[in-house]
């Protein structure tokens, strides 16, 4: 089951990076926030070994390149997602018909 959910995340994960024009450092932190939400981005910052003032701007820099909020980058990652996870499961299930 793990496994099935590691490699669902990095096909997300993927596909993401091919849709958006997010640097490679970019996609890490969106994936930091999606997988460890009760971190704190000073925390974040710590895990990854950047300065918070870095992680505020990827989030700045990274909200603007997806046209959201700053505040609401959380909330755009998670949908995006579940409507990427949705169409997954669809369109192999369609295929198996």
């Amino acid at each position: 089951m793990l496994q099935d959910i590691d490699a669902q995340l990095n096909n997300w994960i993927a596909s993401f990076e091919s849709r958006t024009q997010l640097a490679e450092r970019e996609v890490q932190f969106c994936t930091y926030l999606l997988v460890y939400p009760h971190l704190t981005l000073d925390e974040i910052a710590q895990y990854i070994c950047y300065s918070e003032k870095s992680i505020r701007n990827y989030k700045q820099r990274i909200a603007h390149k997806l046209g959201v909020s700053s505040a609401n980058l959380y909330q755009h990652l998670q949908n995006d997602v579940i409507t990427y996870l949705y169409n997954d499961n669809t369109s192999s299930k369609l295929s198996a018909l």
